[in-house]
């Protein structure tokens, strides 16, 4: 998959007007090519006895960690919540145990998604969703930080002149970065591609991660 990389910066700006001071809002967007599949799995079982959907649910994680050998999926990809133990009712209005546990996995290979979902479903695990994230966020969060900072900077040194001031220096920093796993690119030539050619399947789009930071900067404002 094609690497690529660019900043997308829309500008939203607010300005408080105090004695010695403005405040600022910028934010920036930085674009990372998406190349790892995050898949949420949910295990669950239920039994009208806890300690029997204890071990059913025991043999799910089983099969699970056996799926992921199968795959070679390395523990530093795999993170889980705690296993949970709730009484409930089922539809027949009987009580019931249900256990509940959620396992995150990073599938580094895109090819591989398929053929995972597919081996999920053959092995008993119906809840699951799939994501796109990136592995290539070194450094993309500062960089978002910088461009932030710097339209920070120019709009509030226009805000200063504009009230007849000097922008002095920075008095505090607030920082939101966000990541949001759902934006498309490149789409045209790829899906062109993909009709012509009955090999392809969506996965070959270039898709992308968009890593939004939004930054309140507080300046002293100083007379000419």
């Amino acid at each position: 998959m094609k690497k690529f990389l660019f900043v997308l910066i829309p500008i939203i700006l607010c300005a408080q007007s105090y004695v010695n001071s403005i405040t600022v809002q910028a934010t920036s967007t930085v674009y990372v090519a998406a190349n790892v599949i995050k898949f949420r799995i949910r295990l669950q079982q239920e039994n009208s006895k806890p300690k029997l959907a204890f071990e059913e649910h025991k043999k799910l994680e089983t099969n699970l960690i056996k799926l992921l050998n199968e795959y070679d999926i390395p523990d530093s990809a795999i993170t889980y919540s705690l296993l949970n133990i709730r009484k409930g009712m089922n539809t027949q209005r009987t009580e019931v145990f249900r256990t509940n546990q959620e396992v995150i996995v990073r599938l580094n290979d895109i090819k591989d998604y398929t053929d995972f979902q597919i081996s999920l479903l053959d092995n008993g695990f119906y809840e699951f969703d799939a994501v796109f994230t990136s592995n290539k966020f070194t450094g993309i969060k500062e960089k978002g930080y910088e461009e932030a900072l710097k339209l920070a900077k120019d709009d509030g040194t226009a805000l200063a002149e504009a009230m007849d001031k000097k922008l002095g220096e920075v008095l505090e920093i607030n920082i939101r970065a966000n990541e949001h796993p759902y934006v498309e690119s490149n789409r045209g030539a790829a899906v062109y591609m993909i009709v012509k050619s009955s090999d392809k399947d969506l996965t070959e789009i270039e898709q992308s991660v968009e890593v939004t930071t939004r930054i309140e900067v507080k300046f002293s404002i100083v007379d000419k």
